[in-house]
């Protein structure tokens, strides 16, 4: 079963700002960011982009059943949604 679950706390979006790495770890053309300026650029109160914008950050999570209670939560994707307030330019 896969649920989306959007991300709130700070380690939340540590996961959306790290699942990149899982993704292309084996691409040798990818070229990683420096997590610090990628988090910073989600952080609604370092970007100025969110002064004109909403932005919701959502992870997307496969649960896989162990045994008979316990359930193991993979992240699968991410994705961002972004609504600027003001579209007038």
């Amino acid at each position: 079963m896969v649920t989306l679950k959007e991300a709130h706390t700070k380690s939340e979006i540590k996961k959306f700002v790290k699942f990149p790495f899982r993704l292309y770890k084996d691409s040798p053309y990818w070229v990683p960011p420096i997590i610090k300026e990628e988090a910073d650029s989600f952080d609604k109160k370092i970007n100025p982009v969110f002064n004109d914008a909403d932005a919701w950050f959502f992870l997307s999570v496969a649960a896989t059943e162990r045994r008979k209670l316990q359930v193991a939560m993979e992240l699968i994707d991410r994705a961002v949604v972004l609504d600027r307030r003001n579209t007038e330019y």
